[in-house]
């Protein structure tokens, strides 16, 4: 009897240290999850944003050569 329980007692405790933990994880991993879904439509954004900014500096950019182009044809006729 008493063997039973010095073997028992601990086995149950660490059967349920490990039910417990593997709550624990999958509350943790849910959460996790939803961190990384928040920063990747975090960072969609950003870079939606920036590809927006690139297309505006070009478009600048493309007017900026046509007026250069009108000034160098005005100034040589």
């Amino acid at each position: 009897m008493q063997t039973a329980l010095t073997i028992g007692i601990p086995t149950l405790v660490i059967l349920m240290g490990i039910l417990l933990n593997r709550q624990d994880y999958a509350r943790l991993d849910a959460k996790i999850d939803g961190k990384i879904d928040g920063l990747r439509t975090d960072l969609t954004g950003q870079i939606n944003g920036l590809r927006d900014d690139i297309k505006e500096f070009y478009r600048t950019l493309g007017q900026h050569d046509a007026r250069l182009d009108a000034l160098e044809r005005t100034r040589k006729s």
